[in-house]
């Protein structure tokens, strides 16, 4: 009997050593603070074409207990990293104080950036936000590039979000009301993005990131079909119906753009063709003449 209690108390102390629900310890000692994103953008007008209002950069301090501590930011600029292309005064400022005051109740801070509107095409310009303490650490995202969205694109008047409301070739697939957003390219000022042309690839969470390229004009945008839909093998193409008095006689058009013609002003598109998404058969097809109104 004395043997069995031996045991089972032994027994019981290993299992106490090794406990799974044990926590690995953390002290203030390796609190830090760090940028809650490493990326972030700021407009230079807003949708009623004013200046933006500035935009709040993220900082939070991880600590056990919520200790009272400062940190900095520092700004690096054209002047300071020749890789970077605006300039602090010139092209944006910070809003308000560059030190950030932490403690219990506020474990969040942030710093303000403004675009200083400038009234002529520059292209979109960057800058570095850099966390600095010398009181806690400074985590991970310790830097913070900032896009600044320059207003004056040349494209500017067709860039942004477009509802449409129209029914599938399909009826199996019906009637859509969806939305089709469209952005500039980084370097290419001839070329725009459009994400979520097919509603229904859309309302399935794939918005095919598929691009087009704007005439001297400024009256069309074209969209090479075959271009690849992000789902499978799946594909962008343009169709017709072989046989007018046959709706099921679909035909595929190779190697022809989609034309999306440019009206209003840019207020209104007109996605010309009837196109699909293809793979080896049709997934969706949606009627030539779809209108698209901006919001």
């Amino acid at each position: 009997m004395k043997l069995k209690y031996l045991t089972l108390v032994a027994t019981a102390a290993l299992f106490a050593a090794c406990d799974d629900n044990e926590q690995p310890g953390f002290s203030d000692s390796a609190a830090f603070v760090a940028f809650n994103s490493a990326t972030a953008s700021v407009d230079e007008l807003d949708a009623n074409g004013n200046p933006a209002q500035a935009v709040s950069v993220s900082v939070t301090l991880a600590s056990v207990s919520g200790l009272t501590t400062e940190a900095s930011i520092e700004v690096v600029d054209k002047n300071s990293d020749e890789s970077l292309t605006a300039v602090e005064g010139e092209n944006f400022e910070i809003v308000g104080s560059k030190t950030l005051s932490f403690n219990a109740e506020n474990r969040t801070a942030s710093v303000s950036v403004r675009y200083i509107p400038d009234g002529v095409f520059t292209g979109d310009l960057s800058f570095k936000l850099v966390l600095k303490s010398d009181k806690v650490g400074v985590g991970h995202e310790s830097e913070c590039l900032i896009t600044l969205s320059d207003a004056e694109h040349p494209l500017q008047s067709i860039l942004g979000t477009y509802g449409a409301s129209a029914d599938s070739y399909f009826s199996s697939r019906g009637h859509f009301d969806w939305n089709i957003s469209i952005s500039k390219d980084a370097d290419d000022l001839a070329k725009v993005w459009i994400d979520g042309l097919d509603p229904y690839f859309a309302a399935n969470g794939y918005l095919g990131h598929i691009y087009g390229t704007v005439n001297d004009d400024k009256t069309e945008i074209a969209v090479p079909v075959g271009q690849s839909y992000g789902y499978q093998n799946t594909e962008i193409v343009a169709f017709s119906t072989a046989d007018p008095d046959d709706a099921n006689s679909i035909e595929l058009k190779q190697g022809e753009n989609i034309i999306i013609a440019i009206e209003e002003g840019g207020a209104k598109l007109v996605v010309k063709n009837a196109f699909g998404i293809y793979d080896d058969g049709w997934w969706n097809l949606m009627y030539g003449d779809l209108i698209l109104t901006k919001k």
